[in-house]
């Protein structure tokens, strides 16, 4: 598991990598140690939004599974082209506080794309910008926040 990880990314990780089924609070092993209330309150909050389903199964005992939304969200990259002009791709962002949440998940899918952190909201690839990308930022209406710059850019 990536050492940055949070919490919820971690469960979605564990659900994903146990076959599809989150074990009870008794049986989680991971990197953070949550009280219970915290562990049901971020499966919960996943299972609001679609990231996964309470399943029962024949034993009565209840457990989560990962839905296809929450695989495609977990999993999510892109068809990667190398560039073959001698250039990079540099993305640099000052996205505002209050859009934290949108803010990592933005970071995050770039991370899992080839692009390589300089810092906190500078990155760079050796890949070109493709359509889904791009398509992410507009639906995050990060327009006015994201720059995209292709160069040469020497390593000193």
């Amino acid at each position: 598991m990536n050492e940055k990880m949070t919490f919820v990314e971690e469960l979605l990780e564990i659900i994903a990598t146990a076959g599809g089924i989150m074990p009870p609070y008794k049986a989680y092993r991971g990197k953070f140690h949550p009280s219970s209330g915290t562990y049901y309150k971020s499966l919960s909050r996943l299972q609001q939004k679609g990231l996964i389903k309470k399943k029962h199964s024949q034993t009565n005992q209840t457990n989560y599974v990962i839905t296809a939304e929450g695989q495609k969200l977990l999993y999510k990259s892109s068809h990667k082209v190398s560039r073959t002009d001698g250039f990079s791709t540099l993305i640099t962002f000052d996205i505002p506080e209050n859009r934290r949440r949108e803010r990592n998940l933005f970071r995050r899918y770039l991370l899992r794309n080839g692009f390589t952190l300089i810092q906190k909201s500078l990155l760079v690839s050796p890949n070109q910008v493709n359509d889904e990308l791009l398509h992410l930022i507009k639906e995050l209406k990060f327009n006015s926040f994201v720059k995209i710059i292709s160069g040469r850019f020497d390593y000193l």
